[in-house]
């Protein structure tokens, strides 16, 4: 575990990318993509799947293990989901292009959907593995948590809120 910590960590740590130029054009954040997110994503998701890697193989040692592992994973694809979030959308199109905007978010949530569902799987099962006893419920309550918070995707949000009744 002690390197599958390693690894996260240094994944955690990556600086994020510079920030997108504040006023973008479609000329400006295209040359902010090709020299500083797309750069960045690559470095990250080597560092996301080498942690994941020797998380997952530490995960099967034991409970602790396992907890720690779900948690560190869905911290991992939450960073990058995060960043790729927060790309604003080029000036043109929201100043002259409002479905193009949409369709322009449509595809960066898109972009970000594989991280944020790695994610929710991985907080997921941390919580559940954490409701094995009392003295975990700490991790089970952060990885509920941090779960709930994370934005919901263009599907959850197609479907809208469903109820769930249990009759006893």
């Amino acid at each position: 575990m002690t390197f599958a910590w390693t690894l996260a960590e240094q994944a955690l740590e990556l600086p994020d990318p510079p920030p997108a130029p504040m006023d973008p054009t479609v000329e400006s954040l295209g040359a902010w993509t090709d020299t500083c997110l797309q750069p960045w994503l690559a470095d990250k998701n080597r560092l996301v799947t080498a942690a994941r890697r020797e998380l997952d193989s530490a995960a099967e040692e034991r409970l602790e293990q396992r907890i720690l592992a779900g948690a560190l994973d869905g911290l991992l694809h939450e960073d990058v989901a995060r960043v790729l979030l927060s790309i604003p959308v080029p000036r043109e199109i929201a100043e002259e292009e409002p479905e193009i905007e949409e369709a322009y978010r449509y595809v960066i949530a898109g972009q970000a959907e594989p991280y944020l569902a790695r994610s929710r799987a991985a907080y997921r099962a941390c919580a559940a593995n954490a409701r094995a006893g009392e003295r975990y419920l700490a991790f089970e309550r952060f990885c509920s948590q941090r779960r709930a918070s994370l934005p919901m995707s263009h599907r959850e949000q197609a479907e809208g809120t469903v109820l769930e009744v249990i009759r006893e």
